[in-house]
């Protein structure tokens, strides 16, 4: 095993989270056990109002109303020390992957901020959307989605003034309930957030790689990671 391309690569830290399970040990008991982590949407996740139809087939619609979640909890400030206001400017899929990235480096029995491994790499495979990002989207371009109103006729043959109010009305109602862009371009949810603020919060300097390859991101995530350190660029 001289070579260093053949070397074996080593797992030294591990956390999780994932329906059903809120650690690596309880993910273990779920496996062994024969359980699955799939459960009743809660209502915050499935507006059943609006999505669902027992019956199949319904353009739009969703016949069943269980699925995989993981439950959102307060970030752990021991393990991320974030302000509230710095906190408010991420994604909470970005905070919760960084509290998990977090356990995994002190599972390791590896302390934040070590100079010694400024250069670590972090590599995440991250195909899904962030939670605010659909509501960031709405809420900057609210005018231009309002532009189909001008297709309905009896909206049409309203005074231009009034079509304004009515347009800026429900422009201001949406973005109320949604994050919006400030001058400085923050809120910040994209997808390279994941690695950033992991990296700041442990203190590296390294390559934050984001990769999207659907659903074995993770694992070409992982396969970048292993060519990285035998190349020695990590």
């Amino acid at each position: 095993m001289s070579d260093k391309r053949l070397s074996p690569i080593v797992v030294v830290g591990m956390a999780c989270r994932v329906p059903g399970a809120d650690s690596v040990d309880a993910f273990a008991q779920l496996l062994f056990n024969g359980q699955t982590g799939y459960a009743e949407l809660p209502a915050d996740r499935c507006d059943r109002t609006l999505y669902f139809d027992p019956n199949k087939g319904k353009a739009g619609k969703s016949y069943t109303t269980l699925g995989g979640t993981v439950p959102e909890r307060p970030l752990n400030r021991m393990l991320c020390p974030l302000s509230e206001q710095t906190e408010s400017l991420f994604d909470q899929t970005h905070l919760q992957f960084a509290e998990v990235a977090a356990t995994a480096w002190r599972n390791a029995e590896l302390l934040p901020q070590d100079v010694r491994l400024q250069g670590t790499g972090i590599y995440v495979g991250h195909s899904g959307g962030t939670k605010s990002g659909g509501g960031l989207s709405l809420g900057t371009q609210i005018e231009e989605a309002l532009t189909f109103v001008d297709d309905i006729d009896a909206f049409r043959q309203l005074p231009a003034g009034m079509r304004h109010d009515i347009v800026m009305e429900v422009a201001r109602a949406i973005r109320r309930e949604r994050p919006s862009r400030r001058p400085d371009a923050l809120p910040s949810y994209h997808a390279y957030q994941a690695a950033s603020l992991a990296a700041r919060i442990l203190g590296l300097t390294g390559p934050r790689t984001v990769i999207d390859a659907a659903c074995a991101s993770s694992l070409v995530a992982l396969a970048q990671a292993m060519l990285a350190i035998r190349a020695g660029r990590i």
